[in-house]
Parts: C-alpha cells; sequence; structure tokens
C-alpha cells in the first residue's frame, strides 16, 4: 500500500510516531504517491488529457480526511454514531461531486473509464455554467 511508503517518509523526517504532525505527513504523502501514480499509469504519447487534473484531484484528497477528523472532534460529544456516519456520508458524497469530474474527465479521455462516474458536475455547473457533462 502507498501508506506504508509514507510512513517510512514521515519518520525520515523526524515526525514522532503518533503525533498530529505524523498522521498529518503520513495523509498527504500517501495521496502525494496516489497522485504520482496514477499521472504516470497512462501512456506519454496518449494526448487530450492534462495530468495535472489527476495530480490535484489526488492533492485535494486530504482536505476531505481533515475535514472528517475535524467533524469527528467537533460533534465528539452529544451525537450518537448513526447521526455522524450519516453526516460523514453526505459531506463525502458532496465533496466527491465537487472533486471527481476534473479528474473523470481526464480518464474518461484517456479511456479509462467509458463513461463518467458522475455525470453531473457542481464544478463545471459553478465555473462554465455545464452541469450535465456525461
Amino acid at each position: 500500500m502507498l501508506s506504508d511508503p509514507a510512513r517510512a517518509a514521515a519518520r525520515a523526517l523526524g515526525c514522532g510516531a503518533h503525533t498530529s504532525m505524523f498522521y498529518i505527513t503520513e495523509v498527504i504523502l500517501t495521496f502525494v504517491f496516489a497522485a504520482v501514480a496514477h499521472m504516470f499509469m497512462f501512456p506519454f504519447h496518449n494526448t487530450g488529457f492534462s495530468r495535472t487534473d489527476i495530480f490535484v484531484f489526488f492533492l485535494l484528497q486530504p482536505i476531505a480526511v481533515f475535514c472528517e477528523v475535524a467533524l469527528d472532534s467537533f460533534f465528539e460529544k452529544g451525537v450518537d454514531e448513526g447521526r455522524k456516519r450519516k453526516l460523514r456520508w453526505v459531506l463525502t458524497l458532496a465533496w466527491l461531486y465537487f472533486s471527481v469530474p476534473p479528474a473523470g474527465i481526464q480518464f474518461s479521455r484517456a479511456g479509462m473509464w467509458p463513461v463518467r462516474p458522475i455525470p453531473i458536475s457542481l464544478t463545471s455547473g459553478a465555473l462554465e455554467g455545464k452541469w450535465w457533462v456525461g
């Protein structure tokens, strides 16, 4: 898994195990490694898509992870686990609606996905006025 090299890199950077800095470094590096792996999985001669969009998609994901951790600590007391789970589910779907389309478009152009998994793009709709991208 990509988290193993990230843990090793966090230790090499001097982050103490089981500290907040270790966790933050591990999460960010795991997604950076995933971004690099996904960026270079396509042949270089394949044109018509942007590796940058794929990289940016993976770099945005730690934000969602940190928001979920913050949400858990904010609702630590007074909210039952069932409600927290439902809220996480809704926030995850909302996050993916904003962050998947740029990468999904590139994966479609590269031939990895025959169709876009989420045909409605809130990002494209808000920025370009084009809501349906399927």
